[in-house]
């Protein structure tokens, strides 16, 4: 398995106070998922993404979709990124210690907007915990955008990108979906599912979450998503060389770059790797010596298979085992 280190040579995330953070495949061969702020989300039973080996990224406000999902909660993700002005994103993500925050370079002098109180917030990016920054770059290089010291995020208006698919020469478009891709790579994942990712932005439901977008925001936006596919179209391959599988949950979207996988098999098969139950687990003995602990599996191996069909757990086994 082929190690983003190979790829990256040296360490481009700091932390806010300027120092250097090296995550370069810190969850090596992990799956994660990728949640945009699509509609789509608004239809769907999204708890299965709190579960215990899960690993969810979020984008702008996308950590707000589930709470008007099929069955609302509130998710706390494992990470989240934005390029755009910070005043546009919640709070309670910036307070929260658990999200590992990704921000352009520069952006932790600038100040964050209360949504509760509606007024400006007395804190700034840099006053917030787990905050890293990376350096971007607006100049989409195809043969060198993995390997780059900088993130991209797409082309200026000056630049232009050519559809692998329609031959034609798409002007500029930009998107936090790049540098967020980019740093799932870098953090080592090889399994990545996009949810929410629609591409198809319509003015009666822009988003999945409470956000109006008039007509003319709209056609931009779809306007970027052709630019979109054609930038995943172009590193299809090249994530496919080292490793790194996407795949879309949304059967009806606009993004035709990657494979379709239903999500209720992407959990599994992220739980899958994941290869635990932690509601069979037990603490029982686990203090124990090793060489103990192993005798006990060996007895309880036994027991249960002399006894299969029983209905007896692995839990009930070794409680009867110690007993004797």
């Amino acid at each position: 398995m082929q190690r983003i280190k190979e790829i990256v040579p040296k360490p481009i995330f700091i932390n806010k106070f300027g120092e250097s953070v090296d995550l370069r495949d810190v969850y090596q061969g992990g799956h994660a998922f990728l949640l945009a702020s699509g509609p789509s989300t608004n239809h769907m039973d999204l708890r299965d993404l709190t579960k215990p080996g899960i690993f969810v990224m979020c984008m702008n406000n996308s950590f707000t979709a589930p709470r008007f999902s099929k069955e609302p909660f509130h998710l706390r993700p494992n990470a989240w990124c934005c390029v755009d002005p910070p005043d546009r994103f919640l709070l309670s993500m910036h307070r929260d210690a658990q999200v590992m925050k990704f921000y352009p370079r520069g952006f932790h002098g600038k100040v964050l907007w209360d949504a509760e109180k509606y007024v400006e917030s007395q804190y700034k990016v840099g006053d917030c915990p787990n905050i890293i920054e990376f350096p971007r770059n607006n100049v989409f290089n195809k043969k060198e955008w993995l390997s780059q010291d900088s993130l991209n995020w797409g082309n200026h208006k000056d630049s232009s990108v050519i559809s692998p698919k329609t031959g034609k020469k798409i002007n500029g478009k930009r998107s936090v979906m790049l540098p967020s891709m980019k740093i799932l790579v870098m953090l080592g994942f090889k399994h990545i599912y996009l949810v929410g990712c629609d591409f198809n932005m319509q003015p009666g439901k822009p988003y999945a979450f409470e956000q109006e977008k008039h007509p003319g925001g709209c056609k931009s936006n779809n306007n970027s998503y052709e630019g979109l596919n054609a930038y995943f179209d172009i590193l299809r391959p090249m994530l496919e060389s080292v490793g790194v599988k996407v795949y879309n949950t949304n059967p009806d979207s606009g993004l035709k770059s990657f494979d379709f996988l239903d999500y209720n098999e992407a959990i599994k098969q992220a739980l899958e790797y994941y290869n635990v139950d932690p509601d069979k687990e037990t603490t029982k003995q686990m203090y124990d010596d090793l060489k103990d602990k192993r005798n006990m599996g060996i007895k309880a191996k036994l027991k249960l298979g002399a006894m299969k069909g029983s209905g007896l757990t692995i839990k009930d086994l070794m409680k009867h085992l110690k007993k004797k």
